[in-house]
């Protein structure tokens, strides 16, 4: 017996139908697959614009940043400026005013030294009258 090549027509129907089947869930895996392709597109469309406006708002808050950076760094200077130039008038006032008082202290020495010298001198010619008179009362005089 030859066997038969022929293929049951149930098995034909049945066949398209799975092909229909596979080839509507293909299109469908297509059409949802694209669709989500296209979403994702248009979720990295929205991503890149909202980080392009992220990065501009960030360099104007850095460009805002370095000036105030600067603004701060000149109000520092110029305090800073001022402060030290009060410092350097204070110290020189007060340096100044230690020289007069040193000039004074000393003007004030040299006079008492030259009043102490003045008493020391009259005290030593005193001295000295009483010396001389001691002398020539004992020992000019002295019996012999």
């Amino acid at each position: 017996m030859t066997p038969d090549l022929a293929t049951p027509s149930s098995l034909v129907g049945a066949l398209v139908v799975a092909i229909a089947a596979l080839s509507g869930v293909i299109v469908f895996l297509f059409k949802h697959y694209s669709r989500r392709e296209d979403e994702r597109r248009k979720h990295d469309e929205d991503v890149a614009k909202e980080r392009t406006l992220w990065a501009v708002e960030r360099a104007r808050l850095e460009v805002d940043r370095d000036h105030m950076r600067a603004e701060i760094r000149a109000e520092f200077e110029e305090r800073h400026r001022v402060v030290v130039s009060e410092h350097a008038k204070l110290l020189r006032e007060s340096h100044d005013a230690a020289r007069e008082n040193e000039a004074a202290a000393r003007r004030e020495y040299a006079a008492n030294i030259e009043v102490v010298a003045a008493k020391a001198s009259e005290a030593a010619d005193k001295i000295g009258g009483v010396i001389e008179k001691i002398y020539e009362r004992f020992v000019l005089r002295r019996p012999h």
